[in-house]
């Protein structure tokens, strides 16, 4: 189907044939009205668009798993703000329609209800209760269309009321026009730059602005939740596993005698077999201390492999008054881990010294401890997924904040 513009002999083509009274010529803005007898009339002169079209008549795409063409475009007013969208009429070959909006560079997909049943009245309040959820007022303006091009089956839209509904990435639009009495109800959905770009290869998006009306927020809140769940589960589970496979076990323990009479004292362990999986190994150091220290410097060593792990710990407590205010710092009995320790056969080479002229500090005690308790490191990751997760909640938080912002009834003013 297709007819040539008598004023400027441009010629607008559809791959389709349907039965309609208007044509407004995308060239010259020239409108025109079919007659009776199928021959047509100039009607006026439209305004010139003042805005680029983001699609042309006869463009073609697939959506939903069919080819749609647009039949006619239309860019509409709200009449409170300076603010056009630009929509957009498709139709398939089997007669069926729908409508494609864009406004700040997101788009909406809507299809008209048919069922009397799920039509809903244009003087509907802040709120639509359906069976899949509540839709909430977004905004309610009065229109005025500034520039139509293409076919158009019934009435020319000029003025009227429109509603949207919101429970993104769905909505229920109403639409009146004040030249038709009758109130149009539409299910949308929010299509992302992506899907628009699959279906229509040879469209020229615009940028996005801002939140869309109907956007999505980009992170499956759900699924990050069961992803983080799982993972923390399967980290307990190991806890338990390796716990039960690897128990905590003392594998010996000694004194080593601090006189007066030296500043340092050497001292080596008895060699020690760590068994199984790779992991931790504590060493528990205690001493005497009373505002006062002990210093220990060791290397853990492989007897077999010769490899060497150094390490220092210092022993120190000290305690006191001030501003009438008890304090205390340190302890008597600090631990160290070393990690990543593999099976072998070790011993613990240790330099020790003290406070100077300390008496009763005569002797430290250590103990060495294979596969100590590692709940901190559990805690740490259920922490760290708990941050993302809060994390994951402000963001989401921020993005319908930024969604809102755009509303005529943002829920705080409700």
């Amino acid at each position: 189907m297709n007819i040539q513009c008598p004023h400027c002999q441009q010629t607008t083509e559809l791959s389709f044939s349907f039965s309609w009274k208007h044509f407004a010529c995308p060239k010259c803005h020239t409108l025109y009205g079919k007659n009776e007898d199928g021959s047509i009339r100039q009607t006026r002169i439209n305004p010139a668009n003042r805005l680029k079209l983001n699609m042309y008549i006869s463009q073609q795409g697939v959506l939903d798993g069919e080819r749609w063409e647009v039949v006619n475009a239309t860019i509409k007013t709200p009449t409170s703000e300076p603010f056009p969208w630009q929509e957009f009429t498709l139709r398939n070959s089997k007669g069926d329609e729908c409508f494609l909006s864009e406004y700040n560079g997101h788009w909406t997909l809507a299809k008209e209800v048919t069922d009397p049943e799920a039509q809903h009245d244009i003087r509907a309040d802040y709120e639509l209760l359906l069976p899949n959820g509540t839709y909430r007022l977004f905004h309610s303006s009065a229109y005025k269309t500034e520039y139509m091009a293409g076919f158009f089956e019934d009435f020319l839209p000029s003025t009227g009321l429109a509603k949207d509904f919101v429970s993104p990435p769905k909505a229920i639009l109403l639409e009146k026009d004040d030249s038709d009495p009758q109130t149009y109800t539409f299910e949308a959905r929010y299509v992302s730059q992506e899907e628009m770009k699959e279906a229509f290869p040879d469209l020229e998006l615009p940028p996005k602005q801002g939140v869309g009306m109907l956007q999505p927020y980009s992170r499956n809140l759900i699924n990050y939740t069961l992803i983080l769940g799982t993972i923390g589960m399967f980290m307990i589970v190991y806890q338990l596993v390796f716990s039960i496979v690897n128990p905590r076990t003392e594998v010996f323990s000694g004194y080593v005698t601090l006189p007066d009479s030296v500043a340092e004292v050497s001292h080596v362990s008895p060699s020690f077999q760590y068994t199984g999986a790779t992991g931790p190994i504590q060493i528990d150091l205690s001493a005497p201390v009373n505002n006062s220290w002990v210093a220990a410097d060791f290397v853990l060593v492989n007897e077999e492999t010769k490899a060497e792990r150094y390490g220092t710990v210092e022993i120190a407590y000290y305690h006191g008054v001030e501003g009438g205010e008890s304090w205390t710092e340190g302890s008597s009995h600090p631990s160290i881990k070393i990690c990543g320790v593999t099976p072998g056969k070790y011993h613990l080479a240790m330099q020790i010294a003290k406070q100077p002229g300390e008496s009763m500090i005569t002797s430290l005690k250590y103990s060495v401890i294979t596969h100590p308790s590692t709940i901190w490191n559990l805690l740490t990751g259920l922490i760290i997924f708990v941050l993302v997760f809060i994390g994951l909640m402000i963001d989401r938080s921020g993005f319908e904040t930024n969604r809102w912002l755009l509303s005529d009834f943002p829920p705080e003013t409700e």
